[in-house]
């Protein structure tokens, strides 16, 4: 499986909030091939009534999944069945200052199972995450079953211009960026040597009607091996379809619900070819 050592900025952990542990664990488990357990082990290494659990995928962790439960209070109970996302830093409690002083949100920094995180909101209102990893920031992505892509619908309120956006990453998340296109068109991709690993895009309100996304909100795009058959299987297993797959410039993609509510987006990955190693059999 790709894996990478990933850098400050980038896109490191995505969550899912679930009021349903089984069926969501049962829906990703047969559509990307995910296993679940528990992250919740007391000191003697016996499980514990577990309130986080990793997905992974050929063992590498691909994301976490938090069971939403009566005790959690009022506040976690109406919050939609969501997925969020993260990006690495190594300063939780810097990063929310710079949060703040840009024109976001920020909550108070906690311990969290991948390591110190905060939870914010940028300046055109999307919730994300921050996290400074306890191990060495190693992240799968590129493949059937992981993240291929993430992406950011800004939908710009009154007095936040492009370049409000622009700053906000650059100096929050310490992105480097490159923008292309103007007005409407433009969009603001982060780099990182020479390669893009998430962008920026500003639909306006029409354009988030019509992408079912009354706000502005990160989102992950999940590879799949065939996105009509990841269509399919979303109906057949309690789920639904969104956004029918469709072509565009970035390939097959289709926006599902899985059977809590929550959206994902799925784009078909491209298969994963292993490069040779010096002594490597080429001929077996």
């Amino acid at each position: 499986m790709p894996a990478f050592f990933a850098s400050e900025g980038m896109p490191f952990w995505n969550e899912l909030r679930t009021y349903d542990l089984d069926r969501s664990s049962d829906f990703y488990h047969g559509l990307f091939g995910w296993e679940i357990d528990s992250a919740d082990n007391s000191a003697d290494g016996s499980a514990k009534s577990s309130s986080y659990y990793y997905a992974r995928k050929q063992g590498m962790p691909i994301a976490g999944i938090i069971p939403v439960t009566a005790d959690m209070g009022s506040a976690a109970q109406h919050q939609p069945n969501q997925w969020m996302l993260s990006f690495l830093t190594d300063d939780v409690r810097a990063v929310a200052d710079r949060s703040r002083e840009h024109g976001g949100t920020a909550g108070e920094p906690v311990d969290g199972p991948r390591g110190p995180m905060v939870a914010a909101m940028d300046i055109v209102g999307a919730q994300l995450g921050f996290i400074h990893p306890a191990s060495e920031p190693f992240i799968a992505g590129g493949e059937s079953g992981t993240p291929v892509w993430h992406e950011l619908a800004a939908i710009l309120p009154d007095g936040v211009s492009i370049d409000d956006v622009a700053t906000y990453y650059t100096q929050v998340a310490r992105w480097n960026t490159m923008r292309h296109g103007e007005g409407a068109h433009t969009v603001i991709t982060a780099v990182s040597e020479g390669g893009a690993y998430a962008g920026v895009w500003f639909p306006g309100e029409q354009g988030a009607a019509e992408l079912d996304a009354p706000r502005s909100r990160w989102t992950t795009y999940f590879g799949v091996d065939n996105i009509i058959e990841a269509a399919e299987y979303a109906q057949a297993h309690g789920g639904d379809i969104i956004v029918q797959p469709q072509n565009t410039e970035f390939g097959q993609i289709a926006i599902l619900a899985d059977p809590t509510g929550a959206p994902l987006t799925v784009c078909e990955a491209p298969e994963h070819v292993e490069e040779p190693h010096e002594g490597d059999n080429i001929f077996g």
